[in-house]
């Protein structure tokens, strides 16, 4: 393998002439990989499609996905704030139309069941260190992005569907 890498980089380190919707750096890693081996001349493809790469089996990513999935069957592709996204889960609750709280990722549902109704100002930080955490990455397809804004103006967020 490291001959594969070094004549690889010798010869000008030649990428594959794929796109992606990926912006992590595994992605990347695999990208690599997969261009090293057809410059070696390898047949086939490395690591399935290049759309949708295997990744360890993780619970948080999944209930991330559902999560998402969840606020883009309420807003679309329309923008929010991690303060309008709490009050839309206190709508449902209140059996208003909103977002179910049973789709909380992790340890963000225990946080809103242990949370007083209107009192919810540490579970907005958790829910938006959650945000921030994962801002970009993508479950299962699905991505949180952060929206540029200008002035005070709270973070504004969309997602971004498969």
């Amino acid at each position: 393998m490291l001959t594969i890498i070094r004549g690889w980089y010798i010869s000008g380190t030649p990428w594959l002439e794929e796109s992606t919707d990926r912006s992590d750096d595994f992605m990347t890693w695999t990208s690599s990989m997969r261009a090293m081996l057809r410059w070696a001349g390898f047949p086939g493809s490395f690591g399935g499609s290049s759309q949708k790469v295997a990744i360890a089996a993780d619970p948080d990513t999944d209930d991330w996905a559902e999560f998402l999935a969840a606020i883009h069957d309420h807003y679309g592709e329309r923008e929010w704030t991690v303060k309008d996204l709490v009050q839309e889960l206190e709508n449902y609750r209140d059996g208003e139309k909103g977002v179910d709280p049973v789709h909380l990722p992790g340890d963000l549902a225990d946080k809103w069941s242990r949370a007083g109704y209107g009192k919810r100002a540490g579970f907005s930080k958790s829910l938006g260190r959650w945000l921030s955490f994962r801002a970009g990455r993508y479950a299962d397809g699905w991505k949180a992005e952060k929206i540029e804004t200008t002035g005070h103006h709270a973070q504004m967020w969309r997602v971004i569907e498969p």
